[in-house]
């Protein structure tokens, strides 16, 4: 949404005036038809235009890439210099990121445990506020569910 907003910006300062005009889903009946035939997997009704888009309508920002610094050899004075010449290790490789996700529930066994909550405000008080729902049992984490069954939280991987 963030690239829509940019690509709005930007449009706006080309006109003599704009107006964004907010909606309530209670009155934008079509666009509510529009969504639940989407959900459902509705056949389209006639007399509604469709179409199928493959591409993006904004760009993707590029990130400016930083050239390698690379020492150059020293010259001999008595030895004519070798002609430079290009192989794949000139050539710039793709940079790996690496990301160490910390499992979900971990910070659900941290607050019900040791009351350890996240540093984030928004972030503390959903942890606070769910975690009313999960036990922990011989330190594995479980929730309740609503008919009181409990149920084993996993990773991703485990799941």
């Amino acid at each position: 949404m963030l690239a829509y907003k940019e690509v709005y910006n930007k449009l706006e300062k080309t006109f003599d005036g704009c107006e964004v005009n907010h909606i309530s889903r209670v009155n934008n009946d079509e666009a509510d038809v529009l969504a639940n035939i989407s959900l459902q997997c509705l056949p389209i009704p006639p007399g509604v235009f469709w179409e199928d888009i493959s591409e993006r309508s904004t760009k993707a920002k590029k990130v400016p890439k930083q050239p390698k610094k690379k020492e150059k050899p020293k010259k001999d004075s008595g030895a004519p210099a070798a002609p430079e010449t290009h192989t794949s290790e000139d050539e710039e490789e793709p940079e790996e990121v690496m990301m160490i996700q910390i499992p979900w529930m971990q910070v659900y066994l941290e607050y019900i445990t040791k009351k350890e909550i996240p540093e984030d405000l928004v972030e503390a008080r959903r942890v606070i506020r769910r975690s009313k729902a999960f036990t922990v049992v011989k330190r594995e984490l479980y929730k309740r569910s609503i008919s009181g069954v409990l149920q084993r939280c996993v990773t991703p991987e485990e799941g």
